[in-house]
């Protein structure tokens, strides 16, 4: 009997012991489980902060736009791409534009064509705006100087051809730029026995007409152009080029070219 009992307790303990085993080794699964979950959300965060990092460095800067103020005269040029250190190889990978007429743009050279502003605008291959810069055109002549070669073309040539009227005006302005001859407008006009619109009142007539605003605006625009440096006239379906011409009449000996009525030399 008593062995029995003893058999029966020792059996009961067994089955204790490895409860006790089982309720432990469920624990310690369940920690290691835990454990690998905290692993996994750290190794995620970690990740998802080494992402941000690198968009953040990949982050264009901005182009930075040079704004620019400069003066000229009609005629005279200015070096955009010089300006805007940009060189020749690389001259294709960018664009000048113009607001207006004012200005013409040729190989990122501004050059003055009339008096007024413009603005250029500079872009990149990528439409970025490189540049701007403002110009201010001034006019290559005085009031006086427009007034006395307006009507001296009138008098000389106000029944020509546009040709004919700017190659007097040229003439006229060669002898100004010509040692052999005054270096001012109104000298060179009223020097003795040169023209004969100063001496036999014409010109007196021609400049009253101007000032009254009765001048032909032919001969003006003829003037300006000249005043402004044209040095050439087209004529017949040629160009020809006065540069250094200093006479013109009815009749010049050797003369180089005729338009209408007049020998040019």
């Amino acid at each position: 009997m008593k062995q029995k009992l003893y058999s029966l307790v020792l059996l009961t303990s067994l089955f204790t012991l490895s409860g006790i085993a089982s309720i432990t080794a469920a624990e310690t699964t369940e920690t290691t489980t835990q454990a690998e979950a905290t692993t996994v959300e750290s190794t995620t965060e970690i990740t998802t902060s080494e992402d941000v990092t690198i968009e953040e460095s990949t982050t264009v800067q901005p182009i930075i736009t040079k704004k620019i103020k400069k003066t000229i005269k009609v005629g005279k040029t200015y070096s955009v791409k010089k300006k805007l250190k940009i060189k020749n190889t690389s001259l294709s990978d960018y664009s000048f534009t113009s607001s207006n007429n004012k200005v013409s743009i040729e190989n990122g050279v501004v050059t003055g064509l009339k008096s007024g502003k413009a603005t250029v605008t500079v872009t990149n291959e990528n439409d970025q705006v490189v540049g701007k810069i403002k110009f201010k055109i001034k006019k290559n002549y005085t009031e006086e100087e427009l007034k006395y070669m307006s009507s001296i073309i009138f008098c000389e040539a106000g029944g020509e051809c546009y040709a004919g009227k700017l190659a007097v005006g040229i003439v006229v302005l060669n002898r100004m730029k010509s040692s052999l001859y005054p270096n001012d407008m109104k000298s060179v006009l009223y020097q003795r026995y040169q023209f004969t619109p100063t001496r036999n009142g014409a010109m007196a007539k021609a400049l009253s007409m101007y000032d009254n605003g009765k001048l032909p605006k032919k001969c003006i625009k003829a003037a300006k152009e000249v005043l402004n440096g044209r040095t050439s006239v087209e004529y017949k379906s040629k160009t020809y080029d006065l540069n250094g011409f200093l006479f013109f009449s009815r009749y010049v000996p050797r003369a180089k070219l005729r338009i209408q009525h007049h020998m040019f030399k």
